[in-house]
């Protein structure tokens, strides 16, 4: 090309007014800027592919499966020539695989376990005629695996020794004393506990921040139905590792099962506030989106996207408070969701409360207060349900043994618990009934 152009040159010599050879000139001289670009441009493109290969590799060794996957994309749309990167995508998607494969195998062997371990104790109370504590067990051997017919099949068995078993002569003068069953939610009040105790509990209170010990503890939950809680760890676990997807297809599982059992106003009444409040934060109508996301959060108080856009919100509108102090309060808030998942109802109180002392106008950690209650309620319902059921079970007792004074003194004592209740009247007026015909 080179010598071409020195002929054309030395041509427009020897007749400069010469078009052709000008024109010649113009292509070469073209030709030569082109062929150097594209010389830069493939250097700058085998670069950019060595480093996205380089990344790769390097995630893959590290065992970031998702990370190694991008870098690879990246390397394919470069060069698509080039058969290595499909290749190691191909290997990535496969270990993907066997690795959520690995973990839905260990969660079943959890589930397994816990399910045997339910039924040992279960069949040994059994054999001991210990039946409330094998059905007990048997209950919550069905909770953790509901397909399985063994456990129903004993708590029908248990139910029907129970209704056959006379209670012994002696019952009439040896009232068993009513044992108060733990609520549901064992730790959810602590009236011994003093406000000093639990603020030195909660200056040693640390919140998970290991990967695997987030999933262990989210699949544990999930395994036997807890999804407030295994969404909760699931969350904790994308937190520490962003990357991961088997924790974010778990929330979206967690997501169909619990949208399910909610009620249709529920679900459209979160779907609307989310729809208002993202159209108020497009506007850049702060107030309004953040109203919204608030009513949102008072549906599914779980839920994290709109404690996100909130979070969004204070930074734009720049309300948060110094580094520092933002940092501290969203500790706070970290703790006390903790301490709240896992039904230390005293912790999580005790840093909600700092925290709208040191935000008075954020509404979130109101809003957990206020489930917070419903939770008290619900146990102080769950335990008084506890006490009257044992009492009507000792008056059933009672009164199948054809001892009427001991059947009504509890039906009596049912009826103080629940005055409103239809079955100990009903029995009352049987044991009337039973009285009136052994005095004719």
């Amino acid at each position: 090309m080179q010598s071409s152009k020195a002929a054309y040159t030395e041509a427009l010599l020897v007749k400069p007014n010469e078009a052709y050879p000008e024109k010649r000139l113009r292509e070469i001289d073209q030709k030569i800027i082109d062929e150097k670009l594209a010389g830069i441009n493939s250097s700058t493109e085998n670069a950019a592919y060595n480093e996205a290969v380089a990344k790769a590799e390097k995630a893959l060794a590290d065992n970031e499966l998702t990370t190694a996957k991008m870098h690879f994309n990246v390397a394919h749309s470069l060069k698509p020539a080039e058969t290595n990167p499909p290749q190691r995508i191909i290997e990535i998607d496969a270990l993907i695989e066997q690795r959520n494969k690995e973990r839905l195998a260990q969660t079943q062997r959890d589930i397994d376990e816990k399910y045997r371990q339910s039924i040992s104790v279960a069949d040994n109370a059994f054999r001991e005629k210990t039946y409330v504590i094998a059905r007990l067990r048997y209950q919550e051997a069905q909770l953790i695996k509901p397909d399985e017919t063994y456990p129903k099949n004993q708590i029908a068995l248990i139910d029907k020794l129970l209704n056959e078993a006379k209670p012994v002569e002696t019952y009439a003068f040896d009232l068993p004393e009513i044992q108060t069953a733990p609520p549901v939610s064992a730790n959810v009040s602590k009236p011994e506990e003093s406000a000093q105790a639990t603020e030195a509990r909660a200056q040693s209170y640390r919140t998970v921040d290991n990967y695997d010990e987030a999933i262990r503890k989210a699949d544990d939950s999930f395994g036997i139905k807890d999804y407030t809680v295994a969404r909760f760890y699931y969350y904790k676990a994308i937190e520490i590792k962003p990357k991961e997807e088997y924790p974010v297809n778990q929330i979206e599982l967690i997501r169909k099962l619990v949208d399910s059992e909610l009620s249709s106003i529920d679900r459209s009444g979160y779907d609307k506030a989310i729809a208002q409040a993202d159209e108020a934060f497009s506007k850049q109508d702060y107030t309004i989106a953040k109203f919204y996301y608030y009513k949102a959060l008072e549906i599914k108080s779980w839920e994290k996207y709109p404690k996100d856009r909130i979070a969004e919100i204070l930074a734009l509108t720049n309300s948060l408070l110094s580094e520092r102090e933002e940092k501290e309060y969203r500790d706070m808030i970290a703790k006390a969701d903790e301490a709240y998942f896992t039904k230390d109802i005293a912790i999580a109180r005790f840093y909600y409360n700092k925290a709208i002392a040191m935000k008075a106008d954020e509404n979130y950690p109101r809003i957990k207060l206020k489930d917070i209650q419903k939770l008290i309620d619900q146990d102080s319902r769950d335990q008084k349900n506890v006490e009257y059921n044992k009492v009507i079970e000792i008056a059933d007792q009672a009164l199948q043994a054809e001892n009427f004074s001991i059947a009504r003194f509890n039906y009596n004592r049912a009826l103080g618990m629940k005055p409103d209740e239809k079955y100990p009247k009903d029995q009352l007026r049987r044991i009337k009934e039973a009285l009136d015909k052994q005095n004719n």
